[in-house]
């Protein structure tokens, strides 16, 4: 089983920051098992850095609109290929924030995203696990 990883850090700016560990490069393979990827990333885990930064777009509009202001959010991914190709096994999403909010207030928020926003409406609970700090 292949193990991948990547992370996103904001800062409340406009900009922030996506890192597949290790690549620079933007370039990818086909190849089918990780460790042949030993130049480029695997295009799952571009897939996994873009699920980074949409997760924080996403955090980012509904935090504006109940005015919470967030200093920090920090996203960690890591998932798991099974060996048969385009199947994860597991991906677990790890945000960490810094916040205005209360800790019911990101409650809340945590809330409405699960129950309103439609990519965490696709993301299934069986194969994601999103754990909030």
């Amino acid at each position: 089983m292949d193990k991948l990883k990547v992370e996103s850090q904001w800062n409340g700016t406009k900009d922030m920051m996506l890192n597949i560990p290790h690549f620079p490069h933007l370039h990818s393979t086909l190849a089918d098992k990780l460790p042949d990827c030993s130049r480029y990333p695997h295009p799952y885990e571009y897939f996994l850095a873009s699920l980074c930064g949409i997760i924080t777009l996403i955090i980012h509009k509904y935090s504006e609109e109940k005015c919470i202001i967030i200093t920090n959010l920090y996203i960690t991914i890591n998932g798991s290929l099974s060996n048969e190709i385009g199947k994860f096994n597991n991906i677990e999403v790890n945000i960490k924030l810094d916040s205005s909010a209360s800790a019911e207030e990101l409650t809340i928020l945590q809330n409405i995203i699960k129950k309103n926003d439609t990519i965490v409406y696709l993301l299934n609970e069986e194969i994601i696990n999103i754990n909030w700090n």
